[in-house]
C-alpha cells in the first residue's frame, strides 16, 4: 500500500487528501513564430507563424486572496506594501481612465509556479530561431513588425485536476502538465480506495489482536469450578 500519490513529481500524502475533482480553468496561450531559412534573394529575416503555446494559468477570481494570506509572517511588511501599491495603481487607473481600467488585468501563475499580473495585450510572442535560441518579443520591440500579421494571445478553457490536501494543487491538462486528466483522476480514485480499504483491514486486525482470548477465559473458569466442586465433595 502506497502512502503517497505521486503526480508530476509531486508526492501528496493520501491520508491528507480532503477532496479531488476535475475542473475547468482558463489558460493564456501566446503566438509562436519560427525563423524561416534565409534564401539568396531575401534581404530581411522572415518569421512564420508556428502555433499557439501555453503561457500562464489565470488565477480563478473566486479564489483570489490578498497577498497577506499568501506570505509568511516574516514577509508581512513586503505583503502589505504589495497590496497597497496594487491598490494605488488601480485607483489612479480608475481616476484617469488609463490602461488599468480600459484593459483587464489578470493574475496569472506560470509553469514554474511564479505568480504575476499582466494585461493580455502585454503577453509577448515567442520567436524560435534557426540556431535553436528562443526569445520573447513585445509589441514595442524592433522584431515585432517582422512577424507580419499580428496574432493576439488567446484564453483557452482546459481541464485540470484539483486536489485539496494541506495545500491546494491544480495540475493542468492539454499536455501542459498532464496528457489525460480523466486518467489521472481515475488513478487517484483507485489509489485512495485501495488506501482506505487497506487501512480498514489493518484497523480490524489490530482490534482483533487487542481483544482477550475468550477460550482461555472460559477454560480457566471451568477449571476453577471443577476444583471447587472436588474440594466440596
Amino acid at each position: 500500500m502506497s502512502e503517497y500519490f505521486d503526480i508530476c513529481g509531486t508526492p501528496i500524502r493520501i491520508s491528507e487528501i480532503k477532496s479531488f475533482r476535475i475542473v475547468q480553468r482558463e489558460y493564456i496561450y501566446r503566438p509562436t513564430y519560427m525563423e524561416a531559412e534565409k534564401t539568396f534573394l531575401s534581404r530581411n529575416k522572415k518569421y512564420n507563424f508556428f502555433g499557439m503555446q501555453p503561457y500562464a494559468a489565470i488565477v480563478d477570481e473566486n479564489e483570489k486572496h490578498s497577498s497577506l494570506k499568501e506570505y509568511k509572517a516574516k514577509d508581512f511588511k513586503e505583503s502589505l506594501g504589495k497590496d497597497l501599491i496594487e491598490g494605488v495603481v488601480t485607483t489612479i487607473g480608475e481616476k484617469f481612465h488609463i490602461k488599468a481600467i480600459n484593459s483587464k488585468k489578470y493574475i496569472c501563475i506560470n509553469q514554474a509556479g511564479r505568480k504575476f499580473t499582466t494585461y493580455l495585450e502585454d503577453v509577448p510572442a515567442l520567436i524560435m530561431r534557426q540556431d535553436g535560441k528562443a526569445s520573447d518579443v513585445h509589441k514595442n520591440d524592433e522584431l515585432f513588425p517582422l512577424l507580419g500579421e499580428p496574432i493576439a494571445p488567446a484564453i483557452n478553457i482546459i481541464l485540470a485536476l484539483q486536489i485539496v490536501a494541506k495545500e491546494k494543487y491544480v495540475f493542468f491538462g492539454n499536455d501542459i502538465q498532464l496528457h489525460d486528466v480523466e486518467a489521472e483522476y481515475k488513478r487517484l480514485k483507485f489509489e485512495i480506495d485501495e488506501y482506505n480499504s487497506s487501512s480498514k483491514n489493518e484497523l480490524f486486525h489490530k482490534k482483533k489482536l487487542s481483544l482477550p482470548k475468550l477460550s482461555g477465559l472460559v477454560s480457566g473458569k471451568t477449571n476453577e469450578k471443577n476444583k471447587s466442586e472436588t474440594h466440596s465433595t
